[in-house]
């Protein structure tokens, strides 16, 4: 019988890994900052880009977080190292020493920096562009 309970309960986890349609196309708002994200099955097909209607912030210039630099600004940026689970979505950008680790959640979508400032935000499905000012 317990042979039967963890038969049932593997094929489910790899019921849940079947289930996930790639690529997972994503907008997460962290900070000032708002990225498209892409994750592939295959990491050289996963990229990001920061949002083309949003602008470089000189708060973030300060804090030394900053992905929306002209350098990365209109062009699929690669992404260094990734990890998608049932529960979460791990995944590496920027340059090798200069780079950030972020973790969303895939049951909340919130999305946090993995560093000491510990910036956070939201994540939604799909691109979304921001054109109309809400303040």
């Amino acid at each position: 019988m317990k042979l039967l309970a963890i038969l049932a309960l593997a094929l489910s986890a790899n019921a849940w890994a079947e289930e996930d349609k790639f690529p997972i196309d994503f907008t997460c708002e962290i900070g000032l900052t708002v990225l498209h994200l892409s994750i592939a099955k295959d990491i050289g097909d996963s990229w990001w880009e920061p949002c083309s209607t949003c602008i470089e912030s000189k708060i973030e210039k300060k804090m030394n977080f900053n992905l929306n630099r002209k350098q990365y600004r209109n062009k699929k940026n690669e992404i260094k190292r990734q990890e998608v689970t049932e529960t979460y979505i791990l995944f590496w950008v920027g340059q090798f020493f200069q780079g950030s680790s972020f973790l969303i959640n895939r049951y909340s979508g919130r999305i946090v920096l993995l560093s000491e400032d510990r910036i956070s935000g939201n994540c939604f499905s799909g691109f979304k562009e921001y054109k109309d000012r809400k303040f």
